[in-house]
């Protein structure tokens, strides 16, 4: 998620997603320009999953991905591998 949306920032819509029972797990990464060490505190204390800035690098965003994607898979009660082949084969 970008923080600097229009109408509502990147935070704004991360407290909104948190009020909400059925968006309150998932797992949001910040997406921004904003680099200084002070916006990734801020990030960090607002509940980010992780926080990224731009230019985007690739394996780490991946990385970002990754984690989370695997915990669902996992809770759904397949392996990351079945998950991978059902994917594909939609």
């Amino acid at each position: 998620m970008d923080i600097n949306l229009p109408g509502m920032n990147g935070f704004h819509a991360l407290r909104a997603l948190r009020e909400s029972a059925e968006t309150r797990s998932i797992p949001v990464i910040a997406l921004t320009a904003a680099a200084t060490e002070r916006d990734r505190q801020r990030g960090k204390e607002g509940g980010f999953y992780r926080y990224i800035t731009k230019p985007v690098k690739v394996d780490e965003l991946l990385s970002a991905l990754d984690t989370p994607a695997r915990r669902l898979r996992r809770a759904q009660g397949g392996s990351v591998r079945d998950a991978g082949r059902t994917a594909k084969a939609s």
